[in-house]
């Protein structure tokens, strides 16, 4: 297995699964890991927006995206860094991990999710902000999966971790509404289909955990 870093760092450093996860070396199982910039000694807090509004429901995209997170718990498990977890749908915003060491897994968490209504990113966001100002003394990540389809003006508070966007659109024609909330957001950008492959066939199958529709 490669291991991507700076000369300048140990190889104990803390792994950066967000970008180890969608690198191209890695469609058929791990094989390259990117480590984190940091030299801080403190656990990384990897932060997840899990978009659960009413538009999710469609072509299962719900519960595609509980397949990635389940994915990435079972691959995060044994690095022991630190996760939250924040949904946003039906106008509310929820912390249903907060800042704890990953889970084995996340079946637990998700098992009871309520998937409906609008999708106030703009709260989810600022939510993510005041996640941050709590550990600002650990390194961090955002990864924000949804489907875009956002109504509200947006509003974006000041967020200097790294963000990744994961694009759960599933529709026959996208409407690049996650690449237009990528440039606002000055994040990375990545679609679904970039993650079919066998490496993670197998959670995003399993993890059809039961949706309750508001």
């Amino acid at each position: 297995m490669r291991q991507e870093q700076n000369p300048n760092h140990s190889a104990s450093r803390s792994i950066q699964w967000h970008q180890t996860l969608i690198h191209t070396d890695n469609r058929n199982g791990i094989q390259r890991l990117i480590h984190q910039p940091s030299q801080s000694s403190q656990p990384y807090l990897y932060i997840i927006l899990l978009d659960t509004s009413g538009s999710m429901l469609n072509k299962q995209s719900l519960s595609q995206a509980k397949g990635v997170l389940q994915y990435y718990c079972e691959s995060m498990y044994l690095q022991r860094d630190l996760l939250t977890v924040i949904t946003f749908g039906n106008q509310q915003v929820d912390i249903i991990f907060d800042a704890k060491p990953v889970p084995k897994s996340a079946e637990s968490m998700l098992s009871n999710i309520n998937g409906g209504g609008g999708t106030p990113l703009s709260m989810a966001l600022k939510k993510v902000s005041e996640v941050s100002q709590r550990h600002k003394m650990q390194p961090q990540s955002l990864l924000v999966l949804t489907d875009g389809r956002v109504q509200e003006e947006l509003k974006i508070p000041n967020l200097t971790m790294p963000i990744t966007l994961l694009d759960m659109e599933n529709e026959a024609v996208n409407l690049g509404k996650v690449k237009k909330l990528a440039q606002q957001l000055k994040a990375e950008y990545v679609h679904i289909d970039q993650l079919q492959e066998p490496t993670i066939a197998g959670s995003l199958i399993n993890a059809d955990i039961h949706v309750r529709i508001l």
